[in-house]
């Protein structure tokens, strides 16, 4: 009797432990729960922020043994990186549905303008050889139309030598549209100045001569000849 009681107080202790022990997993896991929330929420919120800015938003990881490769940032084929974040403005300014792009990041090599893709792929060496900052001002051509982007983005090397871009880029067409304005304004006074400088040495040489004469003339000594009222050269 003595042995059934012991074993029935081992079960209960056991029991109890047991419901102590499935209680703290409860409570772990309520805890969890609240973490993945706030996770979301901060994430939700972050990404309401972003979404507000009237910037591009982007991050991307560069793979650090195809960052240096020129022919991997000239296509879309085997893009030396992929796109972590970005936000709804970035997609608006370059015209990109995000499913497609989430599929082939490397789809924005394609758009840029075929005489800056030398440059482009120039200045990401070498931001991804010395880690320094970004900066990029370029033509795409989206839906058979010329847009100017400007990118800036900062650098941060993970432990793997991969590399996390962090950066902005906008459309900076109509900027560059009122520069080219004035680069034509100014081009189309030079030349007018030009003219009036050309207008005014052919006038001056023109109008020499008959000047020269006339101030000749106005040299030459002339007398009131006797009764006659009529001016003759003195001789």
């Amino acid at each position: 009797m003595c042995n059934q009681d012991k074993t029935q107080k081992r079960l209960l202790y056991d029991f109890k432990q047991s419901e102590n022990e499935i209680q703290k997993l409860r409570n772990a896991k309520e805890n969890q729960n609240k973490v993945v929330e706030a996770l979301n929420l901060g994430n939700d919120l972050y990404a309401d922020l972003a979404n507000s800015l009237p910037s591009g938003m982007y991050r991307t990881r560069v793979f650090h043994d195809l960052a240096l490769h020129e022919e991997r940032w000239l296509g879309s084929r085997e893009a030396p990186y992929v796109v972590e974040y970005a936000n709804d403005r970035f997609y608006e300014i370059l015209h990109l549905d995000r499913v497609v792009f989430e599929k082939n990041p490397g789809i924005i090599n394609d758009l840029i303008y075929y005489e800056d893709k030398a440059e482009f792929a120039r200045l990401n060496i070498e931001a991804n050889l010395n880690f320094t900052p970004f900066f990029w001002e370029g033509r795409f051509l989206v839906n058979d139309s010329i847009i100017w982007i400007n990118f800036k983005s900062i650098p941060r090397i993970l432990e793997n030598e991969d590399i996390i871009w962090t950066g902005i880029l906008d459309d900076i067409t109509s900027r560059k549209q009122t520069e080219e304005e004035i680069k034509n304004k100014n081009a189309e006074l030079q030349k007018l100045n030009a003219d009036k400088d050309y207008f005014i040495s052919i006038l001056g040489h023109d109008l020499k001569t008959p000047f020269n004469s006339i101030l000749g003339f106005l040299h030459i000594p002339v007398i009131l000849t006797p009764y006659s009222g009529i001016l003759t050269p003195l001789q």
